[in-house]
């Protein structure tokens, strides 16, 4: 299981990517594909990329009258197509990862308590942020995108939920994209790899140990001020010109967005990505093959996982 932070200044594109590898955007006309371990759309036209993405929002949509045992009935039986309430289920599998998700994250207090809205009172601001994560958590698809579930809460709370979301998926062996605009050192640490996107361009993507070493072969020092998404954060606006040392850089400026994505693609970091995306790994797409993962070694043994499609994620 692998966790991915995205980040990069507002407008930098955050949100569409997401929605890209959820397969919600609309086609521009553009041309390209995306694939999943492999498989595109395009390539099946049987795939449904709901039974492999999730995709949670930055607005707390819910039935204000359900309680937050109740929503995550709904959405159970949204997503896995049973037709059974967790009072009539018998402990079966759905029914133990919606308890599994309510008490990751610390939502068993309030189980039985309306989900409210602005308008009707429920639970509070912090536990509907994370009835939001929590429903589009149940069923553990391969892969999730959450987008800014930072938005209006405090750090502690963040830390909390985006630990939820890191340990769920490291026991489960699942890939969790989040975005976060101005994340906690704290949080930060929590997560494998970065992305980081300005102006629509990726500059940079790796494991967050790595990313303060490959803006230094660039010229960019982080000062003993700043923390390291701080740092991230300003590096590829204006405010970056005062972190750059041309005496320690292939260039004699402040890199610009495009600059910032060439130097990236002529990087050896770059170049393990292309490897690596030219020998997809095994899915593990069923909730039997998910349940029986190793919490102490969710990569598991991939030397006889097939890349056809799975039946779950097949029309049905």
């Amino acid at each position: 299981g692998k966790t991915y932070l995205v980040m990069g200044p507002p407008s930098c594109g955050k949100t569409s990517l997401l929605k890209a590898v959820a397969g919600m955007l609309k086609p521009s006309g553009e041309g390209g594909k995306i694939e999943y371990n492999g498989i595109s759309k395009k390539d099946e036209p049987g795939m449904v990329l709901q039974n492999i993405v999730s995709y949670v929002g930055q607005l707390d949509n819910h039935a204000a009258f359900l309680t937050v045992q109740e929503t995550f009935d709904f959405a159970a039986n949204c997503r896995i197509g049973t037709a059974t309430t967790s009072k009539d289920s018998g402990g079966n599998e759905n029914d133990l990862s919606e308890n599994l998700t309510i008490d990751g994250l610390d939502l068993a207090v309030c189980r039985d308590t309306y989900v409210g809205d602005a308008n009707n009172r429920g639970v509070s601001g912090g536990q509907r942020r994370r009835v939001t994560v929590g429903e589009m958590m149940v069923g553990q698809n391969p892969v999730a995108c959450a987008d800014e579930i930072s938005t209006g809460l405090d750090a502690a709370v963040t830390y909390d939920i985006s630990s939820s979301i890191v340990n769920f998926a490291k026991a489960a062996g699942t890939t969790r994209l989040v975005s976060l605009l101005q994340p906690g050192p704290e949080t930060f640490s929590l997560f494998d790899e970065v992305i980081l996107l300005a102006e629509g361009r990726l500059i940079y993507t790796g494991p967050i140990d790595e990313v303060v070493d490959y803006f230094a072969s660039l010229g960019y020092k982080q000062p003993n001020t700043m923390d390291v998404a701080d740092f991230l954060q300003s590096v590829a606006t204006p405010d970056g010109a005062t972190m750059f040392h041309a005496d320690e850089s292939p260039m004699d400026e402040h890199y610009s967005a495009s600059s910032f994505a060439e130097a990236f693609q002529k990087s050896s970091r770059h170049d393990t990505i292309l490897t690596e995306l030219s020998s997809p790994t095994g899915g593990r797409w069923s909730n039997t093959q998910l349940d029986s993962i190793d919490e102490e070694n969710p990569d598991g043994d991939d030397e006889n996982i097939s890349n056809a499609i799975p039946e779950e994620i097949k029309d049905q």
